[in-house]
């Protein structure tokens, strides 16, 4: 993969294939967790659609990058994430289910897969929100940030 090109398996751009976070698809991770797809990537960590074959109910599963688990700050900030999370109960966040760590050492926090629009498309699609939508995605923003605190 040249640089600046998009990966060919995921789309995204990152510095070699060894770092493409679509690695994952196919493969079953903490032994139950089939991961089917690449939903998303980010700074720390990547999300997977995944099913859990001992129950048969589709997760998404966050997995902090594997060049981070050895990061003890990055570890404790996503383990914090999903402490936070788990204690926001509103219909716009989604449940924290569990916290994993695989075989491999992979940190992963398993969540609720909600078959959604990301925010994004939808500025996209339409173009900036009402200002009462705008009020209300800014009011959840708030109620997560003050749990953080």
């Amino acid at each position: 993969m040249a640089s600046g090109d998009s990966c060919p398996r995921c789309g995204l751009r990152h510095r070699d294939e060894s770092a493409c976070p679509a690695w994952l698809v196919g493969r079953t991770l903490a032994g139950h967790f089939s991961v089917v797809r690449l939903v998303g990537a980010g700074g720390t960590a990547a999300v997977y659609k995944a099913q859990n074959t001992a129950i048969g109910r589709f997760v998404a599963l966050k997995v902090l990058y594997s060049h981070l688990c050895g990061d003890r700050a990055a570890v404790e900030r996503f383990e914090r994430e999903g402490r936070t999370m788990s204690c926001v109960c509103h219909e716009g966040v989604v449940d924290v289910l569990d916290l994993v760590t695989a075989e491999d050492g992979a940190l992963m926090l398993v969540l609720e897969y909600v078959r959604a629009r990301t925010l994004s498309a939808d500025i996209r699609r339409g173009g900036p929100f009402a200002s009462p939508r705008a009020m209300d995605l800014m009011g959840l923003a708030l109620l997560v940030f003050s749990v953080v605190l």
